[in-house]
């Protein structure tokens, strides 16, 4: 897998590090982390041990096969843990049907690109985890604005996350003069009820564009999501799309990589109480400044975030995170950090290092949160 397609820590730390099994055609990883934090919610603070604050913790297989005419295959299956319980990482509220609930796909890959099959990340996910300086993990400020869920930067609302698509086919083209271009559909394999009018509930469309030339890297990506539940107040579902678009760029400059990401969601998706309970996927634009940096021997990051709510009067809401990671090896470093989160009255977002993490505590609405953290994070 070339550099430029890895996920950031949040998306793929998990990718990153590999201990070979057999001859060089499958390999085993993983990644444990965990942290101790002192989070405030607005009704009080809480001290706890929590899984998932650099990255989340998983493990998995992967391999590739070279075969004849230049193709070659290649499968990647992935799970998620929770290090201070022990358990399955929770990333849907049918968790335990998963066995690999990060991704699992099968591909080809030969001088046309890559394509792939399977459970697997989104194009627009990828464009936000990949570009944020503490990679869409606990310390970032834009990672604070994806929960809840129904306010939030990517996806819909309830189990309706776009990180990831299942039945998920994946276009990447090789690198094409500065250009590399993925595109993706998502299939939601929904069963048509009497009540309803598209056979294509949960279905996502998506691609991206992503520019690479020396020091300077940006992306553009977006995202077209069939909402899953779309039902009025009669139970009866309806017809429409969820659309998000991510913009970002950086430049390395060696001292310090400084980074403009922006993040936009038009909702489509509620329910008026019938099921799931009522909500309403609501219009979103996250912008956020930050950077990262060389220090001390190892790597300080920061960001701040505005989430401008156009859904919801007095929804807005402004986050701020940092944190220090300092290397014990070349497969262990300890960090520590602080974000927070300032929220207008209508606004309740929380903090958490994303999906594959410990969720972060409901914060009270119009209340503001924030959490100290120190952990370790280790490779295997």
């Amino acid at each position: 897998m070339k550099p430029w397609i890895r996920l950031s820590a949040a998306a793929g730390a998990c990718l990153f590090s590999a201990a070979t099994v057999t001859a060089a055609d499958i390999e085993a990883y993983g990644v444990l982390d965990t942290y101790i934090e002192a989070y405030s919610n607005g009704d009080g603070t809480t001290t706890r041990l929590s899984s998932g604050g650099a990255s989340p913790s998983c493990y998995g297989l992967r391999g590739e096969e070279q075969l004849a005419n230049g193709l070659k295959a290649f499968f990647a299956l992935e799970g998620g843990i929770l290090v201070d319980q022990g358990t399955s990482t929770p990333d849907s509220p049918a968790a335990s049907d998963y066995i690999f609930q990060r991704h699992a796909y099968v591909g080809l890959a030969g001088d046309f690109g890559r394509v792939s099959f399977g459970y697997q990340y989104t194009p627009t996910f990828i464009a936000l985890a990949s570009m944020d300086p503490a990679g869409f993990s606990l310390g970032s400020a834009m990672g604070t604005f994806s929960s809840p869920t129904a306010r939030g930067v990517n996806g819909g609302a309830a189990s309706d996350l776009t990180s990831r698509s299942a039945n998920a086919v994946s276009y990447q083209s090789p690198k094409l003069g500065n250009f590399v271009f993925t595109l993706f559909a998502g299939l939601g394999e929904k069963e048509k009820t009497a009540n309803d009018v598209s056979s294509t509930r949960g279905n996502y469309y998506g691609g991206s564009a992503r520019y690479m030339n020396g020091a300077l890297t940006s992306v553009l990506a977006f995202g077209i999501h069939k909402a899953q539940f779309n039902r009025d107040a009669e139970g009866h579902d309806y017809s429409g799309n969820d659309y998000q678009v991510d913009f970002a760029v950086n430049y390395d400059f060696g001292f310090i990589k400084p980074a403009l990401n922006f993040a936009w969601k038009k909702g489509n998706d509620r329910s008026s109480g019938v099921a799931p309970a009522a909500f309403e996927s609501e219009n979103i634009f996250v912008s956020q400044a930050g950077f990262s940096a060389p220090v001390a021997g190892g790597r300080w990051m920061a960001s701040v975030a505005y989430a401008r709510n156009s859904t919801t009067e007095d929804a807005d809401a402004v986050s701020a995170g940092t944190r220090y990671e300092y290397p014990l090896s070349k497969k262990t470093f300890v960090y520590t950090g602080a974000i927070a989160v300032w929220n207008e009255d209508h606004a309740d977002y929380s903090l958490s290092g994303g999906g594959g993490s410990t969720a972060g505590i409901p914060t009270v609405m119009g209340k503001n949160a924030s959490t100290f953290f120190a952990g370790i994070n280790t490779r295997f």
